[in-house]
């Protein structure tokens, strides 16, 4: 019984899947992290071994992601970029923040924008106030200069949603939005939008139109096959590039890389944590 619900509801159980169970090309991995490594992530400081090796791995598989937009970008139109995913709960906004910083990291000037105007969370993830923001700007209650707001990373700027009104949903359809877009694109080297999920409501597919290309975003066991299809299908007939996707909760590199993100720091003991041999 359990085998026969597994193969109905047609879970994505590795990357390899991806080009023919939801014919999109895979654009990278990012493994699987323990729960408690993941919320020991943010502390740069942390004294375990075990923790900073975890984290240099997280940081390391997204970074390739970031490398390949910064290859992409130099010989094509790839600077507004959104990430999104098929339903809730499948790990876009971690994703899309994460890019987001590694493409500062790489001296990218980059700015990252709330979208999921229904749901926002990146004020959480940076720890600032909600409003002004987006919905602000759609509505012209504020300039886009007051909203772009720095953050502790060098390069990294971040735009939260605002309080949104789903009374006024035809603002994304007017003229409004599209000059946000081009201010940002002049003043930025890389725009990343954290976009609300595709199938659930309709934003999304308003807003991916001024992307130059989307990324899904995909969580084994958890994203089904059929909705990535159906999320690519309607991206598409809106004449919007689907990119690829990025599966979370690979274990794929953890096997290949583990023993090349130990980095010796000082104060490191090696009869307490001894580096793998290999």
């Amino acid at each position: 019984l359990i085998l026969w619900w597994d193969v109905r509801r047609k879970p994505v159980n590795t990357a390899h899947e991806l080009p023919h169970a939801a014919g999109v090309d895979v654009w990278g991995t990012i493994p699987l992290v323990p729960t408690r490594a993941l919320q020991m992530l943010p502390e740069e400081n942390s004294r375990s071994r075990r923790y900073r090796r975890w984290r240099a791995l997280f940081s390391e598989s997204v970074r390739k992601v970031a490398a390949r937009m910064i290859r992409e970008s130099e010989h094509e139109r790839l600077r507004v970029i959104m990430v999104t995913s098929a339903v809730a709960g499948e790990g876009k906004t971690t994703l899309a923040s994460q890019l987001a910083a590694s493409l500062a990291q790489m001296g990218q000037k980059t700015v990252i924008l709330d979208f999921d105007l229904r749901r926002p969370s990146l004020h959480e993830v940076f720890n600032i106030p909600i409003s002004p923001g987006v919905s602000e700007v759609l509505r012209a209650e504020v300039s886009l200069k007051d909203v772009v707001r720095p953050t502790e990373l060098e390069h990294l700027f971040v735009v939260t949603a605002g309080y949104w009104s789903p009374q006024r949903m035809a603002v994304l359809a007017n003229g409004v939005i599209g000059g946000l877009f081009r201010q940002l694109r002049e003043d930025f080297d890389f725009v990343i939008v954290d976009g609300s999920p595709v199938l659930p409501v309709a934003d999304t597919r308003f807003i991916s139109t001024h992307a130059d290309g989307v990324i899904l975003s995909v969580v084994r066991d958890i994203s089904r096959a059929p909705q990535l299809r159906a999320a690519r299908q309607v991206l598409e007939s809106f004449h919007v590039r689907v990119l690829g996707a990025v599966m979370t909760g690979s274990a794929e590199d953890v096997y290949y890389a583990y023993p090349y993100h130990s980095p010796i720091v000082e104060g490191d003991s090696q009869f307490q944590d001894a580096p793998e041999r290999g």
